[in-house]
């Protein structure tokens, strides 16, 4: 959450944002670790599929499945009508 939008927005968006951060957080914390080392490879620390396969020592198709079954883990589990492209 960038902290210039968090103090510059009013208190019930501010409340939401910080309500969805700790949904979203809960979320990933009951992925399984691959899917979590995955989807913080690919969101934190920006890495494409095949620099993912290598850290991960799987292939870069198993990567991006990877990656697809946790967004729609996500998704499911956050109640979100589609996941995240």
């Amino acid at each position: 959450m960038a902290d210039g939008f968090a103090s510059g927005a009013d208190p019930c968006c501010r409340l939401c944002l910080t309500t969805f951060t700790t949904e979203v957080a809960a979320a990933v914390s009951q992925l399984p670790e691959r899917q979590r080392l995955v989807l913080f490879l690919r969101y934190y620390a920006d890495l494409d599929y095949d620099a993912i396969a290598k850290a991960l020592s799987i292939s870069s198709g198993t990567a991006g499945a990877t990656l697809t079954t946790a967004r729609a883990a996500l998704a499911q589990t956050l109640d979100l009508k589609e996941a995240m492209p």
